[in-house]
């Protein structure tokens, strides 16, 4: 930022702290940068309550990274273990808290319905468009994520 007084960094409590319903996150920038921010932006930053929780949560923070380390080894271990399934069309590597899975055209409503029925929600993105036929798996816990293997490995794929 003192190199490149136009850089301004983003980010987003969303995903490593759990915050996505709450719209937290925060700019890095030169003043330059945060002053010409300010002239554009509403009056209001954040409802008091959101902003309430993020200061707790960054009180907090060493609980919260341990959370976002926890969450990586079960994205590894939830990916290995999806990536053994052959009847998936692809899974693809992922640096987020989810993982995408392609099906065939006729899989994709089934599963989601399947594996709902086991209590298990997943988002499907339907047959139209570029995520067609995919299949978002968000990553819990290590017993969640084996739940969701040993539902798939039971679902009655063509």
């Amino acid at each position: 930022i003192t190199a490149f007084r136009n850089l301004f960094f983003l980010r987003t409590f969303s995903y490593a702290f759990g915050c996505a319903g709450l719209r937290v996150g925060y700019g890095v920038g030169s003043e330059d940068m945060i002053e010409a921010l300010n002239i554009s932006k509403s009056p209001y930053n954040l409802p008091s309550i959101s902003q309430a929780i993020a200061g707790f949560v960054l009180e907090e923070q060493d609980y919260y990274i341990a959370n976002v380390s926890n969450m990586i080894m079960n994205r590894e271990l939830l990916y290995k273990e999806l990536t053994g399934l052959e009847w998936l069309k692809a899974v693809y590597p992922s640096k987020a808290n989810f993982i995408l899975i392609k099906t065939s055209d006729e899989d994709t409503s089934q599963i989601e319905s399947y594996l709902e029925s086991q209590g298990i929600l997943v988002r499907a993105y339907g047959t139209v468009g570029r995520l067609a036929n995919c299949i978002r798996i968000s990553v819990g816990t290590k017993q969640e994520n084996i739940s969701i293997i040993e539902a798939l490995k039971r679902y009655n794929h063509k």
